[in-house]
């Protein structure tokens, strides 16, 4: 898995960033959280799962069509 991890590192932050941004937008729970929490907490809790998983935010980045 090492070669996975390795493309994958340099996705990581776009996609935090993809991720913090939707949970912002869908969840009334992040909308109401200060953007600092948003900017350091969270996307520090969502950079590590992803770090954890390498094979799931291909599925992240798709846009949700309503």
């Amino acid at each position: 898995m090492p070669d996975l991890h390795a493309r994958m590192a340099p996705r990581v932050r776009r996609l935090t960033t993809e991720v913090v941004a939707r949970c912002e937008s869908e969840v009334s729970f992040y909308r109401e959280l200060p953007r600092d929490v948003l900017d350091e907490e969270v996307s520090r809790s969502v950079a590590a799962v992803l770090g954890l998983l390498p094979g799931c935010p291909p599925v992240l980045r798709r846009s949700r069509r309503r």
